[in-house]
């Protein structure tokens, strides 16, 4: 069965390149605002970079033909909407559980990218695992 990733797409090599090095930027910045929010400062503002993060790999991720980084980072994002929004409190179990999202998306982004499916159907399988414990958090 072939990928939807690279293997069923021509993409041009230099935009390929681009989104390699804005996605690297964005796991990285993702990185550093979930472990600001743990030592503290202005929570809306990281929030709102969290989601501008999340949101933008789940976009980009789609347009590359990367579903499965995609979709993981759809669900993401309606999570933290609501917890931007101030439905959800944030602690300190909640943002672990949000760095083991930033490092799912990043081995689901390499997954992708080399076409294994070995690997992605692994990821595919943990991946509703985080979303439930994030579901965990909602009100109601």
């Amino acid at each position: 069965m072939a990928s939807a990733g690279l293997k069923t797409m021509q993409i041009d090599p230099s935009l390929l390149q681009t989104y390699r090095e804005e996605s690297s930027e964005l796991l990285e910045r993702l990185e550093a605002d979930l472990l600001q929010l743990e030592k503290g400062g202005d929570v809306a503002e990281i929030l709102n970079s969290v989601f501008r993060s999340v949101h933008t790999l789940k976009g980009t991720s789609a347009m590359f033909g990367f579903p499965a980084t995609g979709a993981f980072a759809h669900d993401l994002e309606t999570f933290l909407d609501e917890l931007r929004r101030g439905a959800i409190s944030l602690d300190d179990a909640l943002t672990e559980i949000l760095l083991q999202c930033r490092d799912h998306i990043a081995s689901l982004l390499q997954s992708e990218e080399a076409s294994d499916e070995a690997a992605l159907m692994r990821l595919r399988a943990s991946g509703p695992q985080l979303l439930t414990q994030l579901v965990a958090y909602m009100p109601g």
